[in-house]
């Protein structure tokens, strides 16, 4: 009896364990992306993921993956008796840092492609993982290293870069040819370096045989001539009036004209005709152009005045005539000798007087534009002063926006031809310098009566100082205030050499660029010799007796 109850007491110990291990279990399998790392549950390592069903307890446990590269991972669950459960983890990476090292330093870096705005040494905080990292100098061979980067390391990554002999090169072509060096991944510029070693040049250039040739690049300095077979063509131009000068690339036209083949310019001018330009593509079977100049009538002296787009009216101006004359004085300064012809093909406006003060304020209220301190913007109707030669050329260039009409300051030529109008004596109106005061704020007995010890003119013109616009007498062509009360800034570097023979005006540039710019007529404390039409002035600077007269092209 004992025995069967003893049986019974086993078997039903038995037997519960066997339900235990069936009902009262539940199971986790366990993924993580990427695969490969250590798992744990509860502090128990089970094995790397992907993990089969692991049996684990019912209620909470506590999952932890571990991977060299990426940050610890923890997720918490609970779970009945029974369940299953499948667990996907996705690991973030962690952080690390590579202390950048090169031999020599100053090295740029890369790393997996893309360029570091550093050089070496460098410290370089980033994410845990595998990284290509590359390193390189000018003329030294780029080095590139795969590092692996655990979570929360520190790598030193430090990198010898070999030198990598180079050579300049310098190639001889004909102008704006096209040049590239086939096998050196860089664009060719004169005098760059490139590895030693041999390469294909490729010469290609409008109107030219296209070029291929074989180069080898030493150490130092490196010369190549590429000889290319030119193309030509004859160009034909049929041209009126006649009398017309006709020039093709800057050089007077003779007909037929044999040129190289491309793109070529033929400009046509003529005394008293608008200008015009064509470019013409030349190509080896020659070209044929016409250029018909229109003829530009105006009337001496007529008045015109555009409208600014917001109402205003911009600065009077008056007709020029085309025509030549005779610039400088041989009896003059040695500045404006020697005398010689100047021939204007084209008519031209210019402003009747100097721009007053309520013009350029209108400027540069418009524009912001600084107003020099010293300027007295009560005196509207005088003329602007203290304006730098740059601040004439604003001024200018935004009547020009604000009009539709091109404006600039006058070329020396162009004032004296104005000022002259048709005469050949010391002022327009005679040689006796007591006659300035009907024509000019000038220094004179006005001004002596201030200034005791000037020299004056022996004439009162009723002015001590700089006074209003338009007061005194105009020349032929309706110009006032060209002797005195401001001299007037022009476009022309100041003081160019004169030359003897005839020229025709040439289109003006605005140069920037000078030391100092040319300006005219003289102001209210010049002396007689300083007003002259053919007297030439240099500054740099703007002052209280300096100030704007315009051109207006037609």
């Amino acid at each position: 009896m004992k025995k069967l109850i003893w049986l019974l007491v086993i078997g039903a110990l038995v037997g519960g364990a066997i339900v235990y291990q069936k009902f009262g279990t539940a199971t986790v399998a366990i993924t993580s992306e990427p695969a490969g790392g250590v798992v744990w549950i509860d502090g128990r390592r089970i094995g790397t993921s992907p993990t089969g069903k692991e049996p684990v307890s019912s209620g909470k446990h506590l999952i932890t993956i571990e991977h060299s590269t990426f940050a610890p991972y923890d997720y918490q669950f609970s779970i009945a008796v029974g369940n299953h459960l499948d667990h996907h983890a996705l690991l973030k990476p962690g952080k690390a840092t590579m202390v950048l090292v090169s031999n020599p330093k100053g090295a740029w870096i890369e790393v997996d492609g893309k360029r570091l705005d550093a050089i070496t040494p460098y410290r370089y905080d980033t994410e845990s993982g595998t990284f290509q990292v590359t390193m390189g100098q000018p003329e030294r061979r780029p080095v590139t290293k795969e590092v692996m980067l655990n979570n929360g390391a520190t790598e030193e990554v430090n990198i010898d870069l070999n030198p990598d002999p180079h050579g300049s090169l310098r190639v001889i072509a004909p102008g704006g040819a096209k040049i590239e060096i086939v096998g050196a991944d860089l664009p060719y510029k004169h005098g760059v370096r490139i590895p030693i070693g041999e390469y294909t040049l490729r010469v290609t250039s409008a109107g030219f045989d296209p070029v291929e040739q074989r180069i080898k690049i030493v150490g130092g300095d490196n010369s190549v001539r590429v000889d290319m077979v030119r193309h030509y063509g004859e160009l034909r131009v049929e041209f009126s009036p006649a009398e017309a000068e006709i020039t093709v690339n800057g050089n007077r036209y003779v007909s037929p004209m044999r040129l190289p083949t491309g793109t070529v310019e033929v400009r046509g001018r003529g005394l008293g005709y608008r200008s015009q330009t064509k470019r013409v593509n030349l190509g080896t079977g020659g070209a044929t152009t016409k250029i018909a100049l229109q003829e530009m009538r105006v009337t001496a002296g007529e008045r015109l005045r555009d409208r600014l787009k917001s109402g205003r009216n911009a600065p009077e101006m008056t007709l020029v005539p085309a025509g030549e004359f005779r610039m400088g004085n041989d009896a003059g300064a040695a500045g404006e000798r020697p005398a010689h012809t100047v021939r204007h093909l084209v008519p031209f406006a210019i402003s009747v007087t100097e721009v007053t003060v309520d013009d350029y304020l209108a400027f540069t209220t418009a524009t912001g534009r600084v107003v020099d301190k010293r300027l007295d913007v009560t005196l509207k109707d005088h003329p602007v002063t203290y304006v730098s030669w740059d601040d004439a050329v604003a001024y200018a260039k935004w009547l020009t926006q604000k009009t539709g009409a091109t404006y600039r300051l006058p070329t020396e030529n162009e004032w004296e031809y104005a000022v002259k109008a048709g005469t050949t004596s010391v002022w327009y109106f005679g040689a006796d310098a007591s006659d300035l005061c009907a024509h000019g704020n000038v220094a004179d007995q006005a001004l002596k009566t201030k200034f005791r010890e000037w020299t004056v003119v022996n004439c009162d013109d009723g002015s001590i100082r700089m006074n209003s616009v338009g007061r005194y007498s105009s020349n032929a062509w309706g110009l006032k205030d060209v002797y005195g009360n401001a001299s007037e800034w022009v476009l022309d570097c100041g003081r160019t050499t004169y030359g003897s023979t005839t020229k025709t005006a040439s289109s003006p540039v605005i140069d920037m660029s000078c030391e100092g710019h040319g300006f005219r007529g003289g102001s209210w404390d010049s002396p007689a010799e300083e007003t002259n039409s053919s007297n030439r002035a240099v500054g740099s600077s703007a002052n209280g007796d300096r100030g704007i007269r315009l051109v207006r092209e037609l």
